[in-house]
């Protein structure tokens, strides 16, 4: 972090950002799509102040203070972050079906390792050995967990055998003595 820089936490999405010294403490936000998101699931909520609501962890009933608020208490408040899904997750689970319990099971049968270059999955976001679900693009079956690198590699050979096989063939033509 910088000297014109300053760490906040996205009202929107909890998550922690770098906004510019000179900001103002409206800043609220990481970004504009998450601004946007949050403005758009406020105005969406049935719930509105003075009305009752159902706390989302303990279902109990309170008094709604403000239009965002879904929980009864800071303790109930606190225990939905902590069990707040990583968005690796929500994506996972949305779009190949892979559950938490999914990927931690194929990630143990996999010795915790990548698939293909045995390197150790503790990674997270985009280091190299954070992990990913790999997945065939013409049917969308989910073949197993890689690595990022390796990951990114397939797609950009868009999983042909004949592309990889190719650039084997080269790396040995061109391997230096």
């Amino acid at each position: 972090m910088d000297a014109t820089s300053q760490a906040r936490a996205c009202a929107g999405c909890g998550a922690e950002f770098q906004a510019h010294r000179r900001a103002t403490r409206r800043q609220k936000f990481c970004g504009a799509a998450c601004q946007k998101q949050t403005w758009q699931r406020e105005k969406a909520s049935p719930t509105r102040v003075g009305t009752t609501g159902c706390c989302a962890v303990c279902q109990e009933s309170f008094g709604v203070r403000h239009v965002a608020q879904r929980y009864c208490s800071i303790p109930c408040k606190a225990a939905a972050a902590r069990a707040k899904v990583p968005q690796r997750w929500r994506h996972a689970s949305s779009r190949y079906g892979v559950t938490p319990a999914d990927f931690d099971r194929m990630l143990s049968e996999q010795g915790g390792c990548c698939d293909i270059c045995r390197v150790d999955l503790h990674g997270v976001g985009l280091d190299r050995d954070a992990p990913q679900v790999d997945h065939d693009h013409s049917t969308g079956r989910v073949r197993a967990i890689l690595c990022r690198l390796c990951n990114t590699a397939l797609g950009n050979f868009r999983d042909d055998p004949r592309l990889v096989r190719a650039a084997a063939a080269y790396l040995e033509c061109h391997r230096a003595a």
